[in-house]
């Protein structure tokens, strides 16, 4: 698998799909990456709706998660720059489904 990255890498830079190949990546791992900055308790109670430009749209399994998740995005925010600096994630926006 290092062997097909080292090919792949650079071509996808040279593309510029860099960013959505590090979304794509966010939605698979989401629920780890929740898990990590929040707790386990998180898991599995949200998942990403929406990224539009810098605005990314987590749909919550009801009005009291969204709440709870809400409370928690500052650590998430700061969770998701850092796990995924070529997103640039700035705001978030919590919604019930």
């Amino acid at each position: 698998m290092e062997g097909i990255n080292k090919i792949l890498a650079p071509k996808i830079k040279a593309l510029g799909l860099e960013k959505g190949f590090a979304v794509a990546r966010l939605y698979r791992q989401w629920d780890g990456v929740v898990a990590e900055a929040l707790g386990e308790k998180f898991k599995k109670k949200s998942q990403p709706f929406k990224l539009s430009r810098d605005f990314l749209i987590i749909s919550c399994l009801n009005s009291l998660w969204a709440n709870e998740f809400q409370l928690r995005a500052d650590s998430l925010r700061r969770a998701l720059e850092e796990k995924y600096p070529k997103i640039k994630i700035k705001n978030l926006r919590f919604i019930s489904r």
